[in-house]
């Protein structure tokens, strides 16, 4: 936490990322979090004997269940209560992402917006340009929470960021499948705030899309100002990702024009989709 060290340590952290668990680290990890917790015994006993559906569940997470056993006032609840709610979290991660997004920062949270919109993994690099467009279209009186700042309190939780060696740059994406969906069902469900700022902040054409694809709003003049920006943007914006999902569809560089043809396709495509309109 020295800030006259932060710089370095930011430079040369190393970071080990493991993807898979067996079932028998699964086991350690759960037993290793029980035993560092303040639960009675009983409740104890009561998530061994449901360690089975834990372990084999499909959404079965440490992060989760770190962040379930410190919550406070589990004396309100009985043991086999808590044990049936912390199989909730682990199967409605949705229930935790809820509790994570309450306590993050706004600028964080734009940020996970940002990455969202965009395909992954992304290149911290890409993400940290739209965030500084983001800053500059909406800087207000307080001087807003550094991008370093956030990217550290996001990897706690939300993101995971590693060196790609082969593109020999610093990317990131979601840690969990599952945040993407809550996050976009948390922007659809507060678009008149997100939305307009994710559109005016975008510097690659695939965000754009991706807000055409994902969201049609309740009100219409936002959902005719990602569409006026996607128009006006059509020449201009590049496509970070050049083949939008679809490799046949793809968007390349290399080819004489021919991209336009492929960007209109999808540009079409998405907005019959969206409203309905007929290109």
């Amino acid at each position: 936490m020295n800030p006259e060290l932060q710089d370095i340590i930011q430079t040369l952290k190393i970071e080990c990322v493991m993807k898979e668990y067996s079932d028998a680290e699964k086991v350690k990890i759960l037993f290793a979090h029980l035993q560092a917790s303040d639960l009675d015994i009983e409740y104890v006993e009561s998530i061994y004997h449901n360690c089975d559906r834990l372990v084999y569940n499909h959404g079965y997470s440490p992060k989760v269940i770190d962040k379930f056993l410190k919550q406070p006032g589990y004396e309100e609840y009985s043991p086999w209560e808590y044990a049936q709610n912390l199989l909730d979290w682990i199967e409605y991660p949705e229930l935790m992402w809820k509790g994570v997004f309450a306590e993050l920062s706004e600028e964080a949270i734009m940020i996970s917006s940002i990455v969202a919109i965009s395909y992954t993994p992304i290149s911290i690099e890409d993400v940290r340009n739209t965030y500084s467009n983001y800053v500059q279209i909406y800087k207000g009186d307080s001087v807003p929470k550094s991008f370093e700042s956030c990217i550290s309190e996001l990897e706690e939780t939300i993101l995971l960021t590693y060196y790609d060696e082969e593109e020999e740059e610093t990317k990131m994406e979601f840690e969990n499948p599952s945040i993407v969906d809550f996050l976009l069902e948390y922007l659809d469900k507060n678009q008149e705030y997100y939305i307009p700022r994710l559109t005016k902040c975008s510097i690659f054409y695939n965000q754009l899309l991706m807000l055409l694809e994902k969201f049609h709003c309740h009100d219409k003049k936002i959902n005719q100002m990602v569409e006026k920006r996607c128009v006006e943007e059509f020449y201009k914006l590049p496509m970070k990702l050049e083949d939008y999902g679809v490799r046949e569809f793809g968007e390349s560089f290399r080819d004489s024009g021919s991209e336009w043809c492929r960007r209109a396709f999808h540009l079409m495509r998405l907005t019959q989709y969206g409203s309905g309109d007929q290109a």
